[in-house]
């Protein structure tokens, strides 16, 4: 889907985009299957004109689109009635006094809490809507019907409480819904001479970082971006704890800074680069000259904060070098990026020309072997492939969680509240007895 400005100058640079895309991808737009809408106010040989240019039809109104609906104009509680009607569906096909508490609860959860979440990564759900879906998951676990109403035992908001807060962990839809509209959001900052450092909402579960300033008398809106950083593309995290509290400290540290710098210096690369995704159970020797980097992650379930580790290996299997972090609030993902990036950083200064790369996070190996990783919406991603293309061999293989047990203990050694680099020159004792080069 490509957004423009209503002009012939914006068509012919779609059209011309179109063109480039299907020279270098060697697919064709099918121009028939394709369609463009215009706003209300659009004269009409203007769009006569771009259609032309275009050779695309016109449509009054779009259905759906990756089967979300599509809205045009002012967004009402009405065209939200889709989403209680899918409730309907369901709770028509279930008899509520047939059923006990303990099975309408887990039917409550796992089914009628994640049907609006998919729609509501893409639209902010009204506030009556909102209140719809929550009054029929309620309705439907105190076992009320359209014929019979009955009594609510507890609060709703007790119910909706954390498990360890003898609550049953149901999602209010409004405090759901923010921040799913946000979660798929994220900036690629670059050497931050386009984003602005307090004004701007570049970390979406954060909002503006000039709300929770501790310097705002200080005269901090004179710092910026450069400020906060070193010359070894990492943040300064003494200069950050004086403006900012522990809590904004613990998202900014997950954000990867001066993504544009690394481009730049390494915009093509002579590196090779593979893949294997076979199953392995021990340690197997590695061909000559080779190296290989165990990454992994550890994420905390209460606050959502992730430490990576990783360990290189010589052919033999030997200890070459480690390395432990806390990058502070991350999803499992990120941190499985973050701990490939830096172990692909410290083998490169390191010296190492041939590395096979071995994580047990299948969803990232294939996200850094596809043939489009470049253009991967995850900076991580990309930055992972410039870095990859270097004067070096890199190898990607998946393996096994039980045989990624160092690089795990090593995430796990990681302190909650520091956020440096630890390189470890020799193995932890404790390592030795779930060390993958010794499993059989």
């Amino acid at each position: 889907m490509l957004y423009a400005t209503v002009d012939l100058f914006h068509a012919t640079v779609i059209d011309n985009v179109l063109k480039e895309f299907g020279y270098y991808s060697g697919h064709k737009v099918n121009k028939r299957k394709s369609h463009v809408y215009f706003s209300l106010n659009t004269p009409a040989d203007v769009r006569n004109s771009i259609c032309s240019t275009l050779g695309i039809q016109e449509v009054e109104s779009f259905d759906t689109y990756l089967g979300a609906p599509m809205f045009m104009g002012r967004v009402g509680a009405a065209h939200f009635n889709f989403i209680i009607n899918k409730f309907h569906g369901k709770l028509n096909g279930w008899t509520a006094h047939t059923l006990s508490l303990a099975g309408r609860i887990t039917l409550a959860k796992s089914i009628l809490s994640i049907l609006p979440i998919y729609f509501m990564q893409v639209a902010d759900f009204p506030l009556k809507v909102c209140a719809e879906i929550e009054r029929h998951i309620r309705r439907f676990i105190w076992g009320s019907s359209t014929d019979n109403t009955k009594v609510s035992l507890v609060r709703w908001d007790v119910v909706c409480q954390p498990l360890d807060q003898d609550g049953l962990d149901i999602l209010f839809p409004l405090v759901q819904n923010k921040p799913t509209l946000t979660s798929l959001l994220e900036w690629s900052v670059g050497n931050g001479s386009v984003v602005r450092f307090w004004e701007d909402n570049w970390i979406p579960s954060l909002g503006h970082l000039c709300n929770p300033a501790l310097v705002a008398s200080h005269g901090h809106d004179n710092l910026n971006f450069h400020n906060f950083l070193i010359a070894s593309r990492q943040w300064n995290e003494e200069a950050l704890a004086q403006c900012l509290p522990p809590h904004a400290l613990r998202h900014i540290i997950n954000v990867q800074p001066l993504i544009a710098l690394i481009l730049v210096t390494f915009p093509f690369g002579h590196g090779r680069t593979s893949t294997h995704m076979e199953q392995q159970s021990h340690w197997s020797t590695l061909p000559s000259g080779w190296m290989c980097l165990n990454t992994d992650d550890a994420v905390s379930t209460t606050n959502q904060t992730s430490s990576i580790g990783g360990v290189i290996r010589d052919p033999t299997g030997a200890w070459v070098t480690g390395f432990y972090k806390n990058i502070g609030v991350s999803s499992v993902l990120q941190a499985e990026l973050w701990s490939i990036h830096e172990g692909l950083l410290i083998a490169w200064d390191s010296g190492i020309s041939k590395l096979i790369v071995q994580s047990d996070s299948k969803q990232a190996i294939k996200m850094l072997t596809a043939y489009d990783r470049d253009l991967n919406p995850l900076s991580l991603v990309r930055t992972i492939s410039v870095l990859s293309k270097r004067a070096w061999n890199i190898s990607f293989k998946w393996i096994p969680r039980d045989c990624n047990k160092a690089a795990d203990y090593l995430a796990k050694l990681a302190p909650p509240h520091c956020f440096n680099l630890t390189v470890v020159d020799s193995p932890p004792w404790k390592l030795y007895r779930c060390a993958p080069w010794m499993l059989a």
